[in-house]
């Protein structure tokens, strides 16, 4: 508890209120900010008996981060606005660290400074500092003492103490902001990591891009990456406001003074609106009509130089400070490691690919060429063999037929096992679910999580996969245009027999719409494989859909479904 130092009433009534806000500040679970400077204001203009209260902070930058009043109609308070001047003594005060007690502000050759508009016009005046860390970090001011021509050296004590009260409740809502931002860091650079290694998503720069806007809480995230031996930089994925207006913008590293590759840019906060310079046009004029003014730019390297994380902020918000810079360095570095793992694994699952395949075909070649061979020479005898009985040779000649017929059915899966390219990224079921996913996002108000298990990469023709992509849009269209769900998860299953796709959402359910045409589009498709299609209700109203065809099925007949 704040020792208290300062002159008390009969009844203690000053040494109480004091003592109240000093436990109220330390307390293990403090009130918010806000509440603790409010209190500490009207706690300030009661215990002084004074006309006016203001406390402010300056934030990084020197921008005033926070001010509270105590004393004006709340009209007037409204119209006064939040962000004082701090020149003349109010300066003194809140950036220079002086105490400040004037009796005629009036009659002082400093006069008080630039006010706010419709700011009450002051007589005396006492400033005492807040110091944060042993800094001045705003002020506490107190104007027109009630009774007393001016404020006296017990007054400023009492103002002093109050105003340690102040800096305790700062330097406390500081630290645990800035562990709050430190665990995002680390939680949300592990999750990421994790996902990242899994190769569930698709589109990993743009994954990055989403997470970073939040866990940074900036108002743009770009993934930059080096464009061609010209030192320019193309952007690979963004998020934020006006994300859309930033794709395939390409930067010139020269410009943004990050030096020549993206291998030598070292992680650095700048103000990119001033920095752009030459720019392509279309993103000079974003540039002018959205400014971006405090930007980390944070290397995202790792056994190969992949980019640049540029994170920005508008002007207004808090500038980056340099332990956010630090957290997004290491952030970045552990996403870089993850990157490289993800790379690792997928190459070893090609390499287990083409091994499988090796294999497949050694089967081919013992199993099925061999079978083939054997039914050959066994017609051949049949065919040379004059004396033969004629029923058992007919009987012979069906048994080679239907080797044959098992044969090409053996053929014919190992040929759907091997249908498509190698992790194909632009034509794989993973990638255009995920381009799905992103393209009706904006229709349903939210992304569904999207979990896929089994090798979607590769062994899925291409009709199956255009049937899988009909039937994810329309549970998800249906999901949209139905349920008022806020919340939708999609589940992709390969197997060695079959495919299943699952959507399930925490909406009402379907209703009792009678025009059920897009539901028996999915029965079709599922009954023209061999497959099925069930419905349900799943806790209190939600729909969970799923549609399962076999990996072995034939396609459909062109136009048997609608």
């Amino acid at each position: 508890m704040l020792h208290v130092d300062v002159p008390v009433d009969d009844d203690g009534a000053v040494e109480a209120r004091l003592r109240a806000l000093a436990e109220s500040v330390r307390a293990e679970t403090p009130p918010p900010l806000t509440t603790s400077l409010r209190d500490a204001v009207e706690a300030a203009r009661e215990i002084l008996d004074c006309r006016y209260a203001a406390v402010s902070v300056i934030g990084v930058g020197g921008s005033t981060e926070h001010f509270e009043t105590a004393g004006p109609p709340p009209g007037t308070r409204h119209e006064i606005g939040l962000e004082p001047t701090h020149r003349g003594p109010l300066g003194l005060v809140a950036r220079e660290g002086e105490v400040v007690r004037i009796a005629d502000i009036g009659a002082d050759p400093r006069g008080i400074g630039e006010l706010p508009s419709h700011h009450p016009a002051p007589r005396a005046l006492l400033g005492v500092p807040v110091v944060l860390r042993g800094r001045p970090g705003g002020g506490l001011f107190l104007t027109d003492p009630r009774g007393r021509d001016e404020f006296g050296v017990e007054d400023e004590a009492t103002a002093a103490v109050i105003a340690g009260a102040v800096a305790v409740a700062v330097e406390r809502a500081r630290t645990a902001a800035a562990n709050q931002r430190r665990d995002r860091w680390t939680t949300g650079g592990s999750v990421l990591a994790r996902e990242l290694v899994s190769g569930t998503n698709g589109r990993p720069l743009r994954l990055i891009a989403q997470r970073v806007l939040d866990i940074a809480e900036a108002d743009l995230v770009a993934v930059l990456r080096p464009d061609g031996e010209d030192g320019r930089l193309s952007v690979a994925a963004v998020a934020g406001t006006d994300s859309a207006a930033w794709k395939h913008c390409v930067l010139s590293r020269e410009a943004l003074g990050l030096g020549v590759t993206a291998g030598d840019a070292a992680a650095q906060v700048g103000q990119l609106s001033q920095r752009m310079g030459e720019v392509d046009p279309g993103a000079a004029r974003r540039l002018r009509a959205n400014p971006l003014d405090s930007t980390m730019f944070v290397p995202l390297n790792g056994t190969v130089v992949r980019g640049l994380l540029a994170i920005a902020r508008r002007p207004g918000r808090i500038p980056f400070t340099a332990a956010e810079l630090g957290m997004a360095t290491m952030f970045a570095g552990q996403l870089a490691l993850a990157l490289d793992l993800a790379e690792s694994l997928a190459h070893r699952d090609q390499v287990a690919l083409i091994e499988e395949r090796d294999r497949i075909a050694r089967d081919l070649h013992d199993h099925v060429i061999q079978r083939l061979f054997a039914v050959g020479l066994t017609m051949q005898y049949l065919g040379t063999d004059r004396d033969a009985d004629p029923l058992a040779t007919r009987e012979r000649v069906r048994a080679s037929v239907d080797e044959i017929d098992d044969t090409i059915k053996q053929i014919r899966n190992t040929i759907y096992r091997l249908r498509g390219p190698i992790l194909s990224p632009d034509s794989s079921l993973r990638t255009q679910s995920t381009r799905l996913l992103d393209d009706l996002e904006s229709v349903l108000g939210f992304r569904p999580d999207l979990t896929i298990e089994g090798p979607v990469d590769f062994g899925v023709d291409e009709d199956l996969i255009d049937d899988c992509l009909a039937v994810l849009r329309e549970a998800l269209s249906n999901v949209a245009r139905h349920a008022a769900a806020t919340r939708a998860a999609v589940s992709i299953v390969l197997t060695a027999t079959e495919v299943a796709l699952q959507v399930t959402d925490n909406g009402r359910g379907l209703g009792e719409t009678t025009r059920r045409s897009g539901l028996s589009n999915l029965r079709a498709r599922a009954e023209q494989r061999g497959g099925s299609l069930a419905i349900e209700t799943v806790g209190t109203g939600g729909t969970r859909l799923r549609w399962s065809a076999p990996m072995d099925a034939a396609p459909p007949e062109p136009g048997a479904v609608g």
